[in-house]
């Protein structure tokens, strides 16, 4: 199971009065749950923003007939291959955008066509419908921190709400209490997995 962000810093930072092992234990058990529903909340698969392998692997991308290849999320800089093709042999055609990761042909010209022989481009587009098999490591580096604190500020609240120390008064006597805290809100709505995302 992923844990998004270190129990031990978590309770350093937020919770120092936590020093049985009951209560360490209890808020492990938050931090599990809150992780579980960081990927429901965001749509993605379970462990989706822990680190990512330190091996590579091989994803199947399909073109859409743009001049960039929309690619999932990866560690930057770590495209092996492309169908079969070292990268490294097509990076004076092809780049790697750092903004969002995908992939863009880098003159007006190929260049050397035969670097591409094998490969279905048309007219400096990623031919629709083709599918092109990429090696990287797909995800996350490390854990996005601002997820990681959207994680602690969440597990901070249930903590709270459990321990009957958090609730707002209205004027007309009723407790309010909201489970995930609006800046975590915030935070994990920018993760939410989007239609156009593959």
């Amino acid at each position: 199971m992923a844990r998004y962000a270190d129990k031990d810093l978590l309770i350093a930072d937020f919770i120092p009065e936590a020093k049985s092992n009951a209560e360490k234990d209890a808020i492990g058990r938050i931090l599990d749950s809150v992780s579980v529903f960081v990927d429901t909340y965001t749509k993605r698969t379970p462990g989706y923003f822990s680190p990512s392998p330190a091996e590579p692997s091989m994803k199947r991308v399909r073109g859409e007939g743009e001049h960039f290849l929309r690619l999932p999320v990866h560690v930057f800089d770590s495209i092996t291959e492309i169908n079969g093709n070292s990268f490294e042999s097509l990076s004076t055609s092809i780049y790697e955008s750092e903004k969002n990761g995908w992939l863009y042909f880098e003159t007006e010209e190929f260049g050397n066509e035969s670097s591409f022989s094998d490969l279905p481009f048309e007219c400096r587009r990623w031919t629709a419908n083709a599918v092109f098999k990429i090696t990287a490591r797909w995800g996350y580096a490390v854990t996005p921190l601002d997820l990681a604190e959207a994680v602690r500020l969440t597990v901070l609240r249930v903590w709270e709400t459990q321990k009957g120390t958090l609730g707002q008064i209205t004027p007309g006597g009723f407790v309010v209490e909201r489970a995930m805290p609006p800046l975590a809100k915030e935070i994990l709505d920018r993760y939410k997995r989007r239609e156009f995302e593959i």
